[in-house]
Parts: C-alpha cells; sequence; structure tokens
C-alpha cells in the first residue's frame, strides 16, 4: 500500500478518506494482520495507531469504538477529526468494504459540518 503526500497527522478528516479506503481493501484482500506493519511503521498519528492495534488485536469493533470515545472525551476534548477517525476505524473492524468505509466517512463528514 502506498503512502503519499504528508503526514498522516497532518491530514485533515477530508484527506484521510482515501487511506482508509485504501486499508479497508488491504485488509478485504489480505487479512487485518497484513496492515500490522503499515501501522507500525508509517502511521505516525498517535490516536489513529492504538484504534488501529485494536482491531489488528481483533478487539471487537464495540469495544474499539468505546475505547476511543472515552480517549476523545478525556483527552482530546472531542476533536471533529478524531471522531472521524475512530467511525472509520470502527468501520474497518466491522470488515466493511472499501465502497461502505469510504461512505461512512463521507456521511460522518457531512454530520461534523456546520449547515
Amino acid at each position: 500500500m502506498h503512502l503519499s503526500g504528508p503526514p498522516i497527522s497532518g491530514r485533515s478528516a477530508e484527506e484521510l478518506v482515501p487511506l482508509f479506503r485504501a486499508l479497508s481493501r488491504q485488509i478485504r484482500r489480505t487479512g487485518l494482520l497484513s496492515i500490522e506493519d503499515i501501522v507500525e511503521t508509517r502511521i505516525d498519528d498517535e490516536f489513529m495507531k492504538e484504534g488501529l492495534r485494536l482491531i489488528v488485536d481483533g478487539e471487537p469493533p464495540a469495544m474499539v469504538r468505546e475505547i476511543l470515545q472515552v480517549r476523545i472525551r478525556k483527552i482530546h476534548k472531542n476533536e471533529p477529526r478524531l471522531t472521524f477517525i475512530a467511525a472509520a476505524i470502527t468501520a474497518l473492524g466491522e470488515g466493511r468494504s472499501p465502497e461502505r468505509v469510504e461512505e461512512r466517512c463521507q456521511l460522518h463528514l457531512q454530520e461534523s459540518s456546520p449547515p
């Protein structure tokens, strides 16, 4: 999987959509464990890394969502980018297709945008 562009931690939620679609495609083709090296060596966002590690380790998506939501509330003060990341990681953990992961990302972006 090719990760070009700015560091993951510096990307906006909109810029992360292709990454989550690509991760979903990789997981679909070769399984969750196939992204372990990517998570450890290419993901520099600690919140995202934690969530992805949880799904790679086989934690149920509901538990991953709960853990990430607690982190957001306690540490990050409900930053919209982090709630987006939590929703995308949960979709990956649920085994959603790349199209459904992208759709969930886009819906989350629409919901969090000001009217």
